[in-house]
């Protein structure tokens, strides 16, 4: 019989898979101080990877991109009890509004390039209510940048 490593891997994350997942929770909150101090030059240079990454993914597999858009806007679909035409439309309403509310210029760094400009929702759209998520007050205008950024906080405080 010969031995196949990948079969085994497979096999053995199967059958550790809560052990594996305690020893990297583990991990990681014994070096949270080796993560705090990483370079931020060395994330951003990841980032660039993975957004290169990803173009060149949706690039060669726009099928899958799509269906998994789909399934997405379907889960908001679900949340508003509406189909998917509407949500398009409810969602980019519901920017406009946000936008014209803030001056067409972002919150954060006073952006007022119209190409840039996005509405972000406060709490998130799956986390609320239909009326929670079409609500003006729950967005806020930021520039592309200063939309990513945020993000990158909402991740690193959950």
């Amino acid at each position: 019989m010969v031995f196949n490593k990948a079969e085994y891997m497979k096999e053995y994350q199967i059958k550790n898979k809560l052990r594996i997942k305690t020893r990297r929770a583990k991990h990681r909150i014994d070096n949270i101080e080796h993560y705090k101090q990483m370079d931020q030059n060395q994330y951003y240079k990841n980032q660039e990877f993975n957004i290169q990454r990803k173009s060149k993914y949706a690039r060669d597999n726009p099928d899958i991109v799509l269906k998994c858009k789909q399934n997405y806007l379907a889960k908001e679909a679900d949340v508003l009890e509406t189909n998917l035409q509407k949500v398009r439309y409810l969602f980019h309403a519901w920017g406009l509004v946000v936008k014209r509310r803030d001056g067409l210029k972002c919150t954060w760094c006073d952006e007022s390039d119209l190409k840039k400009l996005r509405a972000h929702h406060i709490i998130h759209k799956i986390y609320c209510t239909k009326e929670e998520a079409l609500d003006p007050d729950n967005g806020i205008t930021l520039c592309h940048e200063c939309h990513k950024e945020q993000h990158r906080l909402d991740r690193s405080l959950s």
